[in-house]
């Protein structure tokens, strides 16, 4: 484990690499492959923050709890702010985490720093919703994740490209086929639960607000994936298959091959997309059948050239009970950027003691979501890949 000391000095050189990166863009756009960097980069303080956050809290801990060996009190003020939040739910019956008492490593940046807003402020989400989206497959896939989004308000939505003609001077400009046209959310609810045994708060267990905050952002960026790639509409958001125009293509219900995917990567191109913004989703069946493919020599066959950079993330939010059999998965590639995912309206965090009927505490979150698909010809589904 590396020392604070580390931990500065590392995110001090990062700062300084973003910071040259920052000025050498200047007075232009970034390129692809710049903004993934600066992205990365991003990320990396991200990281770095919270370790050196995380091992203050840890070193407090350590000091309160030899404090509390040697004093057998527990001492004021040693609780971290984000159990603290959590645990005025249970002791003072509040019903939700005010920003104030979200541990600072959980706030996201552009928050208000008041206590006064909370977590079920539609313009202030926090890290809490959305570090699981950012930090996880949509953030990996590059999905548009939008934020502080409000039930019916609409955003523009390029409906074509712009059509350039050449122009004759003094002549009538011919007419494009460019189209922009509104587009509505229609935030979807997600629930999730968890049920705490009342004797870990009794017996003083210190890690429960961490576990529960994990429960609920492992439940929240599995569900939100496969609503990105199969939701079914009406109740649910409509994914990726629920749209006309994304192109695919068929594996004939034979396993998985590299081909497929440059195919796919080809298609996509043919779109003009950036190469840069091209990403791959499949389920870890199918990642292990392309570990598995050999030449006549029986030597492995290697991820092709073409797609080195282009991110492969393996999640179990891919189906595999498609076609008659059930027998069957899917692969997704292409610009996941074309996916405009809304995260809004009221974020709550409850809890209802049921002690005499089970000597338990629920917490329940609530969270929205909606999703809109820009372009759905920049997304190549792979389908009938066989899954034995």
């Amino acid at each position: 484990m590396r020392s604070e000391k580390e931990l500065l000095e590392t995110r001090a050189r990062v700062l300084r690499e973003q910071k040259t990166l920052n000025d050498d863009v200047k007075g232009r756009q970034m390129t692809g492959s710049e903004e993934r960097r600066w992205n990365q980069l991003q990320d990396e303080i991200d990281e770095l923050t919270s370790e050196i956050e995380s091992g203050r809290v840890m070193k407090r801990r350590m000091a309160a709890k030899e404090e509390f060996r040697q004093s057998g009190q527990q001492p004021v003020g040693t609780i971290p702010a984000k159990a603290a939040g959590i645990r005025s739910i249970i002791e003072q019956g509040v019903t939700s985490i005010t920003e104030g008492t979200i541990h600072s490593a959980m706030k996201r940046a552009v928050t208000s720093a008041t206590a006064a807003s909370t977590i079920q402020d539609p313009a202030v989400t926090g890290e809490v919703i959305l570090k699981p989206l950012q930090n996880g497959a949509p953030g990996k896939l590059m999905v548009d994740i939008r934020d502080g989004v409000a039930q019916n308000t609409s955003i523009a939505k390029l409906t074509n490209y712009a059509g350039f003609n050449v122009h004759a001077e003094t002549a009538e400009i011919a007419a494009g086929n460019l189209t922009v046209a509104p587009i509505t959310w229609n935030l979807v609810n997600f629930a999730s639960r968890v049920d705490m045994a009342n004797n870990v708060t009794r017996d003083a267990v210190t890690d429960w607000p961490d576990v529960i905050n994990n429960a609920f952002n492992a439940d929240l960026e599995h569900t939100i994936t496969k609503q990105i790639l199969s939701g079914a509409g009406g109740t649910e958001i409509t994914g990726i298959d629920g749209y006309i125009g994304v192109q695919t293509v068929d594996a004939s219900d034979s396993t998985l091959t590299w081909d497929m995917i440059l195919q796919s990567v080809q298609k996509v191109l043919a779109k003009n997309v950036d190469p840069s913004k091209i990403a791959v989703i499949m389920h870890p069946v199918a990642w292990l059948q392309l570990q598995s493919l050999k030449d006549t020599l029986g030597q492995q066959i290697t991820k092709p050239a073409g797609l080195s950079g282009v991110p492969i993330v393996i999640h179990t939010a891919v189906g595999v009970e498609y076609g008659e059999d059930n027998d069957q998965t899917r692969v997704y590639v292409g610009d996941f950027s074309t996916c405009k995912l809304g995260v809004g309206g009221k974020y709550e965090i409850t809890s209802e003691k049921s002690k005499a009927d089970h000597d338990m505490t629920q917490f329940i979150m609530i969270y929205r979501a909606d999703m809109q698909l820009f372009h759905p010809e920049h997304i190549v589904r792979i389908e009938n890949v066989a899954t034995a």
